[in-house]
């Protein structure tokens, strides 16, 4: 084999792996990080129904947090893993899932299980959904990481600090823990868990967006009507 024809042949290799390595990662981000939460979600429904109980709207936890226009445009155009690969996945979502993995481990940490909480608001009954990244004594755990690439963003942001505060108002606890993970350090943030009144807020203003920044790395901005591009990127 010439030189030529082995550098390519190296080359095909080395894409060949590289695309592999890509789909494997896809496709466990879209189980993890979709699938699961709208099978989770849907089976809640098809219980509470199996119980006589229909009058109510399931909201995941990952949904009530960000912009409600983007959940819908998920739930409509993302049905497999390429379409999650199309709209959602970024590589930084598996460095963020090993560090929580790691962490976990490291710390003997029991998982978050899945579980839900009813809430009334006005004549309308509303369930919450989801499962915490962990458990530490009277604590539930988020742990978030950035990389050195996502350093002139503002972190954590309002979204994680949300899903933390709402977590521990779905898991009955006083307090949450926000682990920070950055390049060159770690943070502990203590949450306190929302009110049931805050939640009924949350629920009254979930709007699309949620915020403005949401729009400027949203990957249905061209198609959305709501977006509001003017906010300013060093904002986020």
């Amino acid at each position: 084999m010439s030189v030529k024809n082995l550098v390519e042949e190296l080359k095909k290799i080395s894409e060949n792996f590289k695309n592999q390595l890509l789909n494997s990662f896809t496709q466990y981000s879209f189980e993890r990080y979709y699938r699961r939460r709208y099978e989770t979600k849907y089976k809640l429904i098809d219980l509470l129904k199996s119980l006589g109980i229909e009058n109510c709207e399931v909201i995941h936890v990952s949904e009530l947090i960000k912009c409600k226009q983007q959940c819908i445009f998920e739930e409509h155009y993302i049905k497999t893993p390429e379409d999650y690969a199309k709209y959602c996945f970024r590589v930084s979502m598996i460095f963020g899932d090993a560090i929580e993995r790691e962490v976990i481990d490291l710390m003997k940490l029991p998982k978050g299980y899945i579980t839900f909480k009813k809430i009334e608001v006005g004549s309308k009954t509303y369930v919450i959904v989801g499962s915490c990244d962990a458990i530490f004594e009277d604590y539930v755990i988020e742990i978030k990481a950035r990389t050195k690439f996502e350093q002139d963003r503002v972190f954590p942001t309002p979204l994680q600090i949300a899903q933390t505060k709402l977590y521990a108002w779905l898991y009955n606890k006083q307090y949450g823990l926000l682990i920070l993970v950055h390049p060159n350090d770690v943070n502990v943030i203590v949450e306190k868990a929302y009110t049931d009144n805050e939640v009924r807020d949350l629920i009254l203003t979930w709007s699309s967006p949620r915020y403005p920044f949401e729009c400027i790395y949203c990957t249905f901005k061209d198609i959305c009507k709501q977006r509001q591009m003017q906010v300013l990127i060093t904002d986020y």
